[in-house]
This record gives C-alpha cells, sequence and structure tokens, in this order.
C-alpha cells in the first residue's frame, strides 16, 4: 500500500513530535518539577492518536487488517505506536516513573525506519485467518521486551547513581530499584511467552510454505531473520531461567541481560528483517 500525501503529513508530523518528546522527557528526567511537563504529556497522547488515526485509515482502505499487518510500514508503525502509547501510561503511574525518557527515543527510532519502508511488502505468507494471531503476538511480544530493556535501562542508571554516593534529581523522578527490577522480569517473563507463541505459529506457517513449495526448508533455516529470532528467544530464555534458579543473576545482571537483548531484538527487527528472503 502507498502512502497518500495526507498519511505522509500526518506521521511526518507525528515523528517530528516523537522526536521533540523525547528530547523534553529526557530534560524532564533532570528537572522533574519543570512546568512544560504537561505539554509533554499532551504531545505524547496526541502521538498515538495521529499514528493510530492513520493506521485506522489505511486499514479500512485495505477492508482486510491482514493487508496491512503485512506491510513493513504500518508493522513499524504499530510498534511506534504501542511503545509511545506505553510511554504516555507510564507519566501518570508511579510505579515506572520515568520510563517514558528512555521509550520514546526506541518509538522515535522506529517511527523513522518507518518511513524507510513505505510500499515494501513485510511477509510472503498467506493471509489465513490465524496470521492475524501470529503478528498481534509477535507485535505485543516485542512490545513486552523492549519495555523489559528499557526497565534494565532505568536499573541500570540508578544503580550507577546510588554507587556513586551523590545527589541525584533522578532519586525523585524515577521509581525505586526494586519497581525496576519487577517491572524487567514480568516483562520478559509475559514477552517470552508471547515471542514462544509466535514463533511456533510461524513454524507452522513455514511447514505450509515448504508444502506448497513456496520456499526450501534450507531457506528457512538460513535466514537471518529467523536464526535471529531464536537467537533472542534463547537468550531470553537463559535471562529467565537464570533469574528464578540462580539468586546471584538477579539484580544487574538482568538488567544488562534485558537491556542489552532488547536492542538486539530493535535491531533484528528494523534492519535484520529488512534483508530476510523469505520472511
Amino acid at each position: 500500500m502507498e502512502l497518500p500525501a495526507g498519511q505522509l503529513v500526518l506521521t511526518v508530523a507525528a515523528g517530528v513530535m516523537l522526536g521533540a518528546a523525547s528530547s523534553g522527557a529526557a530534560h524532564r528526567a533532570k528537572y522533574p518539577h519543570d512546568k512544560s511537563s504537561w505539554l509533554l504529556q499532551v504531545w505524547t497522547v496526541a502521538i498515538v492518536i495521529i499514528n493510530a488515526y492513520v493506521l485506522t485509515v489505511r486499514t479500512v482502505a485495505a477492508e482486510d487488517v491482514r493487508h496491512v499487518l503485512t506491510n513493513r510500514f504500518d508493522v513499524t508503525l504499530v510498534f511506534a505506536t504501542t511503545l509511545t502509547a506505553v510511554a504516555a501510561c507510564a507519566q501518570h503511574l508511579s510505579r515506572i516513573r520515568g520510563l517514558d525518557g528512555f521509550l520514546l527515543p526506541v518509538a522515535a527510532l522506529f517511527q523513522v525506519f518507518a518511513f524507510v519502508q513505505v510500499g515494501e511488502p513485510l511477509l510472503r505468507y498467506d493471509t489465513a485467518a490465524w496470521f492475524v494471531v501470529h503478528q498481534l503476538s509477535l507485535i505485543a511480544a516485542g512490545t513486552f521486551l523492549v519495555c523489559g530493556g528499557a526497565g534494565g535501562a532505568v536499573y541500570l542508571v540508578l544503580l550507577r547513581a546510588l554507587r556513586r554516593k551523590q545527589p541525584s534529581p533522578l532519586f525523585g523522578h524515577l521509581a525505586p530499584l526494586q519497581a525496576w527490577e519487577r517491572f524487567s522480569r514480568w516483562n520478559l517473563v509475559v514477552g517470552f511467552v508471547l515471542l514462544s507463541f509466535g514463533i511456533l505459529t510461524g513454524i507452522c506457517e513455514a511447514t505450509q510454505s515448504v508444502q506448497a513449495e513456496k520456499a526450501t526448508r534450507q531457506a528457512w533455516l538460513t535466514d537471518a531473520f529467523i536464526v535471529g529470532s531464536f537467537v533472542v528467544w534463547g537468550l531470553y530464555g537463559a535471562a529467565i531461567a537464570a533469574a528464578v534458579f540462580v539468586p546471584r543473576f538477579r539484580g544487574r545482571r538482568v538488567a544488562q541481560l534485558a537491556l542489552g537483548t532488547g536492542a538486539l531484538l530493535v535491531f533484528i527487527l528494523l534492519v535484520v528483517e529488512k534483508v530476510s528472503k523469505v520472511h
């Protein structure tokens, strides 16, 4: 699906606002009582509304949500919208206060990459009824796992500030360490379950594709995106197992792995997936 001029203008406007919101969130982390915080909240909600409107219009125009879920621009924009929505909620929840400063830059990155992929098809799959569940589960998994990575980043920033034993405005704005550890851990668990479901449904589709001779088994097994997805799945599984069964691995090490694997996930979704030959 091409991007009409009206949708392009709205999406560009949302991207500019997202960049400004990212800068504003970083500023508010240093100056939590700045009066411009209300403007940041308004802008964040406006970005969600604009992106949601563009996606709705494109879905109605296509007359089938499955066609939207097979377009690179739309799927990338969905990621940007969900992450921005979580950031908007974080601005009003004391338990994850300050998360928006770490999520909005990632959302802006997805928003920028969406423009690079306008008009490019995402998948060669048949649009079977279960395909919607497959795509939505992966989108939800990506959102949870990126949020877990952002939570890990907040944990590490706070831990570093505490070890310096110097006053910092972060202590008055960000939630305490224990809250970030729980937030990151639960996001990893939920995201891992959703990612597992998405991979299983993807395996079913790959099997059907091989049987229909649309792609060879070798092509699936050696595809960069498929291999990368399994690597991320394995790393998350190891992180969760270590956090449960190895007490020494909790805290800083889990946060580091959550941040590193979250960054790897973003790289795979935005870069590696683009060069995939079968996905």
